[in-house]
């Protein structure tokens, strides 16, 4: 792709924090493969938001307990169709990994 970022934030207030990232690939053209018009297939670009939420404290279980709930993938996108619209993918750039939700807790002693 001619153009690839990941933009990441962080914010933080007393024993809160949010964090979130998005990650965007652009189109890439794929010249083995060629459309109907005879053109090389052109694999669309890809976004993909993360989003977490966390609270830290001192006052529970443990020296420090941290809760968080976050999601990769917020939006759900699916990896754009490669290989002339078969439905694969590229796995070298894109992951086909659906709206994923999470829940962790960790203690240290």
């Amino acid at each position: 792709p001619t153009l690839r970022w990941t933009l990441s934030a962080t914010w933080s207030k007393g024993p809160w924090q949010v964090g979130y990232l998005t990650q965007y690939i652009d189109e890439v053209f794929q010249p083995q493969i060629l459309d109907s018009d005879g053109n090389a297939w052109l694999v669309d670009a890809m976004q993909t938001h993360n989003l977490y939420g966390q609270y830290t404290t001192d006052q529970l279980l443990a020296r420090r307990s941290t809760f968080r709930l976050g999601a990769r993938n917020l939006t759900d996108e699916d990896p754009p169709l490669a290989d002339g619209g078969t439905g694969a993918y590229l796995g070298g750039l894109h992951q086909p990994v659906g709206r994923y939700l999470y829940a962790s807790v960790s203690f240290s002693l």
